[in-house]
């Protein structure tokens, strides 16, 4: 993996996560830009020792519930009306393994798990907040999630503008070599949110090709 590549993945991942507070802030007059926290999250399997090609293979299994049960909890039952999903959280998820930065990846591991950000509303904090036990910050999740041992969420304390303290983790492990299948999901997948994107970016390639004509002073977008 080449150094340009994993910035690459790297300014994926942001631009993503800002592209969906843009997303939310387009389709809600409420919210406006700072009106979003982010935390950390770590996924712990019930059985975490395994092949890490199988292990990836399960990432769905072992986020999808777990995001789901956070829009139902955070939202209501009615989360994925129309009128309503541009009120879920956005989150990041990637497969790792304890050490995972200073040895190369096992055929198998003892210490698999997930680990991923959630960016949330600050209207929905005090929400959150409730679900998550003192001690360990454990998430109290409605419904039994199958293979899930404990899910433990923390509030994130970078707050640099650029995001430059997530850099360092995010997509790490697109840097390993050994079976790298599945190294990361992101939520929602929402066609509205897709679409959303797109229309930005043809946008914002519309403006770069006045470049000679507009000063970039004046184009009020920072990519």
């Amino acid at each position: 993996m080449t150094k340009e590549l994993r910035q690459a993945y790297d300014k994926l991942t942001i631009d993503t996560l800002e592209n969906y507070k843009l997303y939310q802030l387009e389709n809600d007059r409420n919210i406006k830009n700072g009106d979003h926290t982010l935390y950390w999250f770590t996924i712990k399997p019930i059985s975490p020792r395994g092949r890490w090609d199988r292990f990836q293979l399960d990432l769905k299994k072992y986020v999808c519930p777990f995001y789901y049960d956070l829009c139902k909890n955070l939202n209501g039952k009615h989360w994925n009306k129309t009128n309503r999903k541009h009120l879920k959280p956005f989150l990041f998820a990637a497969p790792d393994y304890e050490n995972s930065n200073n040895q190369g990846p096992l055929i198998v591991n003892d210490f698999n798990h997930v680990q991923g950000l959630i960016c949330i509303r600050n209207d929905q904090k005090h929400i959150l907040n409730n679900l998550l036990r003192e001690k360990n910050n454990n998430y109290t999740y409605v419904n039994k999630l199958d293979k899930v041992r404990e899910i433990t969420i923390a509030e994130s304390n970078h707050t640099t503008m650029d995001n430059i303290g997530y850099k360092i983790y995010l997509n790490k492990n697109s840097n390993r070599k050994y079976d790298n299948i599945n190294n990361c999901m992101y939520l929602p997948f929402d066609q509205k949110f897709i679409k959303s994107i797109k229309t930005r970016k043809q946008s914002v390639a519309a403006i770069s090709k006045q470049g000679n004509k507009l000063s970039s002073n004046h184009l009020g977008i920072d990519w």
